[in-house]
């Protein structure tokens, strides 16, 4: 069995970006690059329609942003290590799966929550699609497994899938991974950073005003198949990402002496505690049974977060613009 060991759940990160940084430990390469372009903010046009759970409410489909640059094209540029997604049929996954692990590589699998043993709540009892990291194999029993829980659970190290559960959760397709030698230079984490879109500001400030002048629809607050309102969900993902564009801060201060990021680090301590009472506040408006009774406050620390993020753009252009 591959000695991996599992990220535990921080109640932001997705079940696919635990397993790739949890790889990038393991082989010592790091992970922390591939959100280096996480620090985005839209609030679309009226009209949006969204997919899937964010096809929900009138607010949360035009917050949904997913115009960032591909995570599998980002780890592999910057940490080397290359996801390939196979679509392999039910009768040919063991085969598959016991090629990959004898080249002492683990294997992304996708797999039905309702058949994993070790999900308290999902267990033969809610069907969702989520990813484990297959690291070993059990002779004539199944597949030992990594998996990171929900609900800041204790992350599972090697658990046993057995073959029954493996052929009735399988979700189709697997990720296999080739590590290489990453091909980048400075210039390439400077070109990403100096791209941001200084129009999210604004787009802050729209919301912002929407928050004030209109009232929280139940579509958007409500809580749904086990979980958060999708307005919860969506102001979730905004914070997911500043701490996600956080780490490839802290990564590149860390890295090269080039450049001195500490301002920004700790500013975005700042948003991502605002971002969250943010998140907080709606939660409580739904608690409240009045959905609309924080929107002034909610509102006032939107455009505050406008204001002091845009500075924090600005500040951190002058310094890459420094740097010779």
């Amino acid at each position: 069995m591959l000695d991996i060991t599992p990220v535990k759940d921080d109640g932001m990160t997705s079940c696919y970006d635990v397993q790739l940084e949890s790889v990038g430990k393991w082989k010592g390469i790091g992970y922390e690059l591939m959100y280096l372009d996480n620090w985005k903010f839209l609030f679309k046009e009226e009209s949006t329609k969204g997919e899937g759970i964010w096809e929900r409410g009138v607010i949360a489909p035009r917050l949904y942003f997913d115009n960032l640059l591909e995570t599998n094209y980002l780890i592999e540029k910057f940490h080397g290590i290359h996801i390939d997604f196979i679509d392999i049929p039910l009768v040919e996954l063991e085969s598959a799966l016991d090629s990959i692990l004898d080249k002492r590589l683990p294997v992304l699998l996708p797999v039905d929550t309702y058949n994993l043993p070790w999900l308290n709540g999902f267990y033969g009892n809610i069907h969702s699609r989520h990813i484990i990291l297959v690291v070993g194999k059990s002779k004539n029993e199944g597949y030992y497994c990594n998996d990171t829980r929900p609900y800041l659970q204790e992350p599972i190290a090697g658990g046993l899938l057995t073959l029954k559960e493996l052929n009735e959760g399988y979700a189709g397709g697997i990720g296999h991974f080739k590590i290489s030698e990453p091909q980048y230079s400075f210039e390439d984490i400077c070109k990403i950073l100096k791209n941001i879109d200084f129009n999210m500001f604004n787009s802050m400030r729209e919301f912002s005003r929407y928050i004030k002048e209109n009232e929280i629809l139940s579509d958007d607050i409500d809580e749904f198949d086990g979980g958060d309102g999708i307005i919860v969900r969506a102001i979730r993902n905004i914070v997911r990402a500043r701490i996600h564009f956080q780490k490839s801060l802290k990564y590149i201060n860390y890295k090269y002496n080039e450049i001195c990021l500490d301002s920004n680090v700790n500013s975005f301590n700042i948003f991502i505690d605002k971002w969250k009472i943010i998140k907080g506040l709606f939660y409580k408006s739904y608690i409240k049974g009045d959905y609309s009774c924080n929107n002034i406050k909610i509102s006032k620390i939107i455009n505050e977060l406008a204001d002091e993020e845009e500075e924090a753009a600005i500040n951190m252009m002058k310094e890459l613009s420094s740097i010779r």
